[in-house]
C-alpha cells in the first residue's frame, strides 16, 4: 500500500472552506487579543479613575489651540470638557488641583473674553498634563 492510498481523499470545496474558516476564526481572536491589550494599555482603559478624568481632560485640552482675537464654537466646546473633566479628577483625587485651578482660569477668559489670558492659561493647563 503507498502513503497516497492510506489518506482520505477531501474534495477540494470542502478544502477551501475549512481554509478560509481557519482564516476568520484567526482573524476574530487576533483582533480581539489586540483589542484587549490596547484597551489595557496605559493610553486605553484607566478605568473609572481621577486619572482617567484628567487624562481625558488634557485629551481635551490637546485640541484647542492658541486664539488670535476671536472663540470659535469648537475651541469654547473643548475647552468647557476640558474644565468639566478636571473638574470631576478633582472630585475624585485633590492631586489634580491644579489642573482645575488652569482649566478654570481659561474658562473664565474665555467667558469675558480675554485672549491673552485665556491662551496663558491654555498653555499653562497643557504643561500640568505633561506632567501628568
Amino acid at each position: 500500500m503507498t502513503d497516497q492510498a492510506a489518506r482520505p481523499q477531501v474534495s477540494r470545496p470542502v478544502l477551501i472552506a475549512a481554509l478560509v474558516m481557519a482564516l476568520l476564526v484567526g482573524l476574530v481572536l487576533g483582533a480581539g487579543g489586540l483589542g484587549a491589550v490596547w484597551a489595557y494599555s496605559a493610553n486605553g482603559y484607566l478605568g473609572d479613575t481621577a486619572q482617567a478624568d484628567a487624562a481625558a481632560s488634557c485629551n481635551a485640552l490637546a485640541l484647542v489651540g492658541t486664539i488670535d482675537e476671536d472663540f470659535d464654537k469648537a475651541t469654547m466646546l473643548r475647552m468647557n470638557g476640558a474644565h468639566v473633566l478636571a473638574q470631576a479628577a478633582v472630585e475624585k483625587d485633590k492631586y489634580y488641583q491644579s489642573l482645575l485651578k488652569a482649566t478654570e482660569d481659561a474658562e473664565y477668559a474665555r467667558a469675558t473674553g480675554d485672549v491673552a489670558v485665556f491662551n496663558t492659561a491654555v498653555a499653562k493647563a497643557k504643561d500640568l498634563c505633561a506632567d501628568l
